[in-house]
């Protein structure tokens, strides 16, 4: 009985071993921020090699640090984290880039113009936001269509409202004074408050933005309404087989995102002192492909917000180093389209990765019972 049961144990630990590298590597393929990672430490190695950049981030690194976390932060993080959040839902927002635009135009040109107070601008521009992002959840939900299709109708048309109001009131593409708004210094400290650190600058965006990550990187995994969005851009019916309710989240998901894109207009607003009817243009994509290289997938149910941020940084890393690097500024554009293909193919290939090694591990383990049966 003895040689059996070694033989048993030896059976035992060669099973448990064997599984526990599969699980390995199956929860690694599974991770949604793995080919952000990748991404990330490719872009890194490109512009290392280049000495100009090289010499950029070694020369003083906390400075470097501080410029490549603000750009990111400042740019696309707020947006990047709610886009996040949209897209696992199944849909997504291509108005949200010109919303940063119209709110900060709304807010400057009622304090400057026409001497209302900055904190009811403030919350005029707001409750437009959420108007128009109520609007386009319920467009959605109301006649079936694409969130593409409404969404982008939206923003030609906020597009258009903007350069169009702008040149009547003001006569020009911007609105400018905003900075000696009464109340524009405490506004300023609050929304981008400045902190030194070993005597370099950061911006209090960055902390904005990292806490926006922290945070609902936990909701997404921790709350019930984290578990009906992922539900909700899974599978919609059978979530709402099981009483999520889909409609009044992805309603909540958008009017969410047209926040993000006021406190971005604000914030953005506060470190310029001015608005301008541009500002916003082609930022919709550049979340949109943030989103999608940090593992995001397209057709919802699927994502992470952290994934979401670690695409965000490399956007701001590249931003930084092509200018760091002497390239002409052009490039990043290419850059932008290149990193959308790779990162739907790099996430392409781990999830059939993943599917494959969880289809080879349930296999096996079939195997196993139907031998165990056997004796």
């Amino acid at each position: 009985m003895f040689p059996f049961s070694l033989m048993s144990s030896r059976n035992e630990a060669n099973q448990d071993e064997r599984l526990a590298r599969v699980g390995l590597l199956r929860r690694l393929f599974q991770i949604p921020e793995i080919g952000a990672l990748i991404g990330l430490l490719g872009v890194v190695i490109i512009f290392l090699i280049d000495v100009n950049s090289r010499a950029f981030y070694t020369g003083v690194p906390i400075r470097a640090l501080a410029r490549v976390l603000d750009t990111s932060a400042t740019q696309y993080g707020l947006i990047g984290v709610s886009i996040a959040m949209l897209m696992i839902a199944g849909e997504f927002d291509l108005s949200v880039g010109f919303m940063t635009g119209s709110t900060g135009l709304i807010t400057a040109i009622l304090t400057t113009i026409y001497g209302v107070p900055l904190v009811p601008a403030m919350l005029v521009a707001l409750s437009f936001a959420l108007l128009v992002g109520f609007f386009n959840g319920m467009m959605r939900i109301i006649t079936g269509l694409p969130s593409f299709v409404i969404t982008l109708g939206t923003m030609f048309v906020l597009r258009s409202a903007n350069f169009a109001v702008t040149h009547e009131v003001v006569h020009q593409t911007i609105v400018p004074n905003f900075d000696q708004v009464a109340g524009f210094e405490i506004f300023q400290a609050i929304l981008i408050p400045i902190f030194r650190i070993s005597g370099v600058k950061f911006y209090g965006t960055v902390f904005w933005w990292v806490g926006f990550t922290a945070f609902f990187t936990w909701f997404m995994l921790r709350t019930r309404w984290g578990s009906w969005i992922f539900a909700s851009g899974g599978d919609p019916a059978a979530a709402k087989s099981v009483g999520v309710p889909v409609e009044r989240v992805k309603i909540a998901l958008f009017m969410w995102v047209h926040t993000c894109a006021w406190l971005t207009g604000m914030t953005v607003n506060a470190r310029v002192g001015s608005a301008q009817s541009a500002r916003g243009e082609f930022l919709q994509f550049l979340v949109l492909v943030a989103a999608v290289t940090g593992g995001n997938r397209m057709t919802g149910g699927y994502g992470s917000v952290l994934g979401a941020s670690i695409g965000v940084l490399i956007f701001g890393f590249t931003r930084v180093s092509i200018i760091a690097a002497g390239w002409e500024s052009e490039w990043f554009w290419a850059f932008l389209g290149a990193m959308l293909l790779l990162a739907i193919l790099l996430n392409l290939m781990l999830r059939t990765q993943a599917e494959q090694i969880s289809t080879a591990a349930i296999a096996a383990e079939e195997e196993e019972d139907e031998e165990i049966e056997e004796v």
